[in-house]
């Protein structure tokens, strides 16, 4: 069965050294998607963006952190009192318990929606800032209302390594939910492992390359590159952006006959 692999760059748009990161992978053709946080982007970046056909362009929903895009009377539910979006154990909380209004929700997402579309960006997919597009309570809800969008196509958190705590609850939400995304058109699994790591080389990417294909035929490889790492964040965005810039990664592709495809060559 012949095997594709998406590399997709999550976070255009969270701050400038992501930003220029992803745009750097997608000029050298070293990533095939990406998707975008509407309430961090600006005009700009976005027309950069889209100098590069050869890459499909996701909506990174993002609930958890900024401002939303939305005047704030109208999504009271997702903020706290600074305005700013909860974090994501206090949006769960407030879920479970009914706290969090639907109509404030789709105000909000359709609301990022609109903004990306505004700006002639060609949505390829849905993913989701910290995997709340498939957490309990709250993704269903998200779910219910992307089907009423054009965006067929989504992530499937269904991580392949799970070996450490955060990943193993990853790997939980998305078997409690994945019915929700029947109608959606998805890769069949999501390598994580640098994010787990917080660490990017050969011997890491191959290890979980072997792991995903020896199960999967399609497959998507979640990055977070950037030129600098961010403050506060367990991720190693550097180590990742220079490992696809510069290691021979490709080759070992090449002779394990996987094929690079981005969201749009994503089939049924």
């Amino acid at each position: 069965m012949k095997k594709h692999l998406i590399i997709n760059a999550d976070d255009f748009g969270w701050d400038k050294d992501a930003t220029e990161g992803i745009l750097t992978l997608a000029r050298r053709g070293k990533i095939t998607s990406t998707s975008i946080m509407a309430n961090f982007v600006d005009y700009k970046s976005v027309a950069s963006l889209l100098l590069n056909n050869n890459i499909s362009i996701g909506f990174h929903i993002n609930l958890l952190s900024g401002e939303p895009v939305s005047p704030l009377p109208q999504v009271q539910t997702l903020i706290g009192e600074d305005g700013n979006f909860l974090s994501l154990p206090k949006l769960l909380i407030r879920a479970a318990i009914g706290g969090v209004d639907k109509e404030e929700l789709e105000n909000e997402i359709l609301a990022q929606l609109n903004f990306l579309i505004a700006m002639n960006v060609p949505i390829s997919h849905a993913d989701s800032h910290k995997h709340v597009l498939q957490c309990p309570f709250i993704g269903p809800m998200i779910t219910e209302i992307l089907k009423d969008t054009e965006i067929k196509k989504t992530r499937n958190c269904k991580v392949t390594d799970w070996h450490n705590k955060k990943m193993a609850i990853v790997r939980a939400f998305s078997m409690l939910t994945a019915s929700n995304l029947n109608t959606f058109i998805k890769p069949q699994a999501l390598i994580s492992t640098f994010s787990e790591k917080a660490e990017a080389n050969m011997s890491i990417f191959k290890e979980a390359i072997d792991q995903a294909f020896n199960k999967y035929s399609i497959v998507e490889f979640m990055t977070h590159p950037a030129i600098n790492n961010r403050e506060g964040s367990y991720l190693n965005r550097k180590a990742e952006y220079e490992f696809w810039l510069n290691e021979n990664w490709l080759s070992y592709l090449v002779e394990n006959d996987i094929d690079l495809i981005s969201y749009n060559q994503l089939k049924a």
